[in-house]
Order: C-alpha cells, then structure tokens, then sequence
C-alpha cells in the first residue's frame, strides 16, 4: 500500500499501537477524539483494503524443481518441508516455515544440501503459501542458522540401494535414522 496525504501506512514488517494496547508504563493507550469524529476512511485506501493482493497460490502437489545432483535422501525432504510451506493453512505458515527451515538447516549443517538452494526453494513455498517476501526471507534465515547448529544426515546403513555418488561422506553422518528425520 502507499501512503497518502495525512496517512502512514504500515505494511509487511511494520505494526501498529492501538487502543487497547497496554504501554511499557503499564497504562493503556486511548482515543484522543471519539470514534464518531474520526475523518472518514479515504476512498483510495477502501478501495484497497476491499481487493485482496495475493500472489497466484500453486496447487499443493506440484513438484518443485530441485537440483537432481543432490541424494534422494535430501531431495525428499526439500520437496517435503517445501510442499508443507505451500500447503500450510492461514495462521499456521509462519511457524511451518521456521520448522521447516530448521528441519532442511540441520540437513545443510551436516553439507548435504546448500543454503541458498533452501532459501531459493522455501521462499518460492512462502510466497506461494501468501507470506510476504520479507518476513519470509527473515524467518527461513533465522530455522537455517538455528538448525545449522544441530547438524543432521542419513546413515550409510539407511541407504544401501543408493549409488555411492548420492551417499552422504561419512562426515556428514550424524547418526540418525531416516525415519528420525522428518
């Protein structure tokens, strides 16, 4: 939204203050002027408030397109956590995001996927889900670096029918098993 004349418009990654809201000191905030005295609403701003602007939402079961060099192991869990940010109902995406970029941050700990293909691939499934660009790129870069600090793979025993091209080197193994990991 833009501003007008007299109007600040907060957006993604502002917030607004308002009665009822409790201040530090304790007090609440209040109206200066009755509620009938307010100017009424620019019609610019209705008409915008009244036409939703969300981006186009994919249907949840359309793959995304992922690097085919990377194991089998890690690409499902791309495409998994990627399909549950896409799928994510209002309310819940946010905290599926942060899950999620923790989950495949763990996976990027151990170097079996890289960080800017996780971040490329959830930020298309946040936008996709109808988060905003900013606040998403915010929330994948926090579960990355968090889940980075907790590193996690396959074990080789996991993956016996898998080429040794796509196993993980055993310095990635942490010693978890697939099934521990999504």
């Amino acid at each position: 939204m833009s501003n007008g004349p007299g109007i600040d418009v907060r957006g993604d990654g502002g917030y607004v203050i308002a009665p009822p809201s409790r201040h530090a000191s304790g007090r609440l905030y209040r109206w200066d002027v009755a509620l009938g005295d307010l100017p009424e609403l620019p019609g610019w701003l209705r008409d915008q408030m009244a036409t939703p602007r969300h981006p186009q939402r994919m249907r949840p079961t359309e793959p995304i397109r992922i690097d085919e060099a990377l194991s089998a192991w890690a690409r499902a869990a791309l495409e998994g956590e990627a399909m549950q940010v896409r799928s994510a109902p209002h309310g819940s995406r946010n905290a599926t995001l942060n899950r999620a970029a923790f989950c495949l941050g763990q996976i990027v700990g151990a170097r079996v996927l890289d960080a800017s293909l996780v971040e490329r691939v959830l930020g298309e499934s946040a936008i996709t889900s109808g988060l905003g660009e900013r606040e998403s790129l915010l929330t994948i870069r926090s579960g990355l670096r968090a889940g980075m600090d907790h590193p996690r793979g396959p074990r080789e025993r996991a993956l016996p029918s898998l080429p040794p091209s796509v196993r993980p080197s055993p310095s990635s193994d942490v010693g978890l098993d697939v099934s521990d990991t999504l």
